[in-house]
C-alpha cells in the first residue's frame, strides 16, 4: 500500500486492501475486514482488479451468514466473469449467489446452485474450494435446522413443500457437510476453515441439546482459533463454551 501510495499505483493498492481484508476475514472482524474490500473498490480504474474486493466482501459475509444486499453484486461478478471467460470467479459467484437465493426463499434453485457448483470443484481436485462449499451449504443447513430460525425463514419460501422436505433432514445434512469440511480443512492444514466449520457445528449440537458434542467441537475452535491468533471467533467461541459450561452447572444444581 505505501508503494501504491508513492508510485500512484492503483493494483498495488487494491490488493493491499484485500490482503488486509483477507487477513481480518481469518480474524473473525468483518466490519473491519469490509471496510477494507470497500476501499479497494473505490481506489480500483481497473474493471477487473475491481472484482476480487467485491467477491471477497460477497464471500466474507457470506461466510459469516449474512446474506441481504448481495444479489445484485454477484450477478454483476459473474456477468463479468462470464463475457470474459474469467471461470476464476464465476464459480466462487455462483455458489455465492446460490446461498444468497436460498436465504431469500428461493430454496430449491439456491441449493441447486451451490451444489452443481461444489460437485464441479469435488471432481476437479479444488479440494479448498470444496471443503469452502461445504462449509457454505453446512452453515446454511445448521440455519434452517434451527427451529426459530427456520420459523422466520419459513415465512419467505416460495417453494413450501420442498422447503419442508429440506427442513425435515437440515439437521443431518448441516452434520454431515460440516463434519466433512472439517476433515478437509484439518487435512490441509486451513485452520480457519477448520475453525469456523467447528464452531458452526458446536452451536448447532448445542442449540439441539447435543452438549458434549458441542462442548468438543466448541473447545476444538477455540484452540485453533488461538492459534490462528482469530481473536474475534476465539471470543465468539469462548463465550459460547462458557455459556455451556454455565448450563452443564445449572442442570447439576
Amino acid at each position: 500500500m505505501e508503494f501504491g501510495e508513492k508510485h500512484s499505483n492503483v493494483r498495488s493498492m487494491v490488493m493491499g486492501y484485500c490482503f488486509m481484508g483477507y487477513s481480518l476475514t481469518t480474524a473473525g472482524d468483518i466490519a473491519a475486514a469490509a471496510s477494507c474490500f470497500e476501499k479497494a473498490v473505490r481506489f480500483s480504474a481497473d474493471p477487473w482488479y475491481s472484482q476480487f474486493p467485491r467477491m471477497a466482501l460477497c464471500h466474507a459475509r457470506v461466510t459469516y451468514g449474512e446474506y441481504e444486499g448481495l444479489q445484485e453484486t454477484l450477478q454483476e461478478i459473474i456477468a463479468f466473469s462470464e463475457e470474459r471467460g474469467v471461470e476464476y470467479m464465476e464459480s466462487p459467484g455462483k455458489i455465492l449467489l446460490g446461498a444468497v437465493l436460498a436465504a431469500q426463499g428461493q430454496l430449491g434453485r439456491g441449493l441447486r446452485l451451490m451444489e452443481d457448483v461444489s460437485e464441479t470443484w469435488l471432481r476437479r481436485g479444488s479440494r479448498f474450494r470444496y471443503a469452502n462449499s461445504l462449509f457454505i451449504m453446512g452453515r446454511f443447513y445448521a440455519r434452517i435446522a434451527q427451529a426459530t430460525v427456520w420459523k422466520k425463514l419459513a415465512i419467505l419460501f416460495k417453494e413450501p413443500g420442498f422447503a419442508a422436505k429440506k427442513a425435515l433432514f437440515a439437521d443431518r445434512k448441516a452434520v454431515t457437510h460440516l463434519r466433512k469440511a472439517i476433515e478437509l480443512a484439518d487435512e490441509m492444514g486451513a485452520g480457519d476453515t477448520s475453525g469456523r466449520a467447528n464452531l458452526v457445528l458446536g452451536m448447532l449440537h448445542k442449540a439441539k441439546g447435543r452438549h458434549d458434542q458441542a462442548r468438543e467441537c466448541l473447545s476444538t475452535a477455540l484452540h485453533i482459533f488461538e492459534d490462528c491468533e482469530a481473536g474475534t471467533d476465539f471470543k465468539n467461541a469462548k463465550e459460547a463454551l462458557e455459556s455451556l459450561s454455565r448450563k452443564g452447572n445449572t442442570h447439576e444444581d
